[in-house]
């Protein structure tokens, strides 16, 4: 099922609100990114338009939460336009990873990989039989291997 033109405008200025507590939780209160979303939960729903500019001011207007989503309802649109699922990525050409879905085990996992947003990454092979993508990292110049079905919560931009 779809949401009407009203509901997404309206998840999109909850989405917008809930990325600015992100920012604030993580650059001035020393939030972990892996632990900041369940705190963002809880201040979106409770922060008015009002609030939520005079948010977005005070942290200078930022572009993008810590996890690497667009915070301007515009920027949103553009940000689902330009960006694909790694899984989606073409074999040999260079990628930069641009968001990674908010959630705490996957984050970790990520971590755990050394893949972190801004990262240039390249897919180097695919095996769907063991559901692995194996990438060449572009800073620590590594071969990693990851689950193609964990790899389609990272999202990336072509070069």
């Amino acid at each position: 099922s779809k949401l009407t033109h009203e509901g997404t405008d309206y998840a999109k200025k909850l989405i917008r609100k809930h990325r600015l507590w992100e920012v604030f939780l993580v650059k001035h209160l020393g939030f972990n990114i892996n632990a900041v979303h369940p705190e963002a939960e809880l201040l979106e729903h409770s922060t008015s338009t009002e609030l939520a500019d005079k948010l977005e001011a005070y942290l200078d207007f930022p572009e993008y939460c810590p996890h690497g989503g667009a915070i301007s309802v515009d920027m949103m649109e553009e940000q689902e336009v330009k960006t694909v699922h790694l899984t989606e990525a073409a074999v040999g050409e260079p990628v930069r990873i641009s968001r990674i879905v908010d959630e705490d085990k996957l984050l970790q996992y990520f971590e755990n990989h050394d893949l972190k947003i801004g990262d240039r990454v390249k897919v180097m092979d695919r095996d769907a039989s063991l559901d692995l993508i194996t990438l060449h990292h572009g800073t620590t110049e590594k071969e990693i291997q990851i689950s193609q079905t964990i790899a389609q919560y990272l999202f990336v931009e072509y070069l």
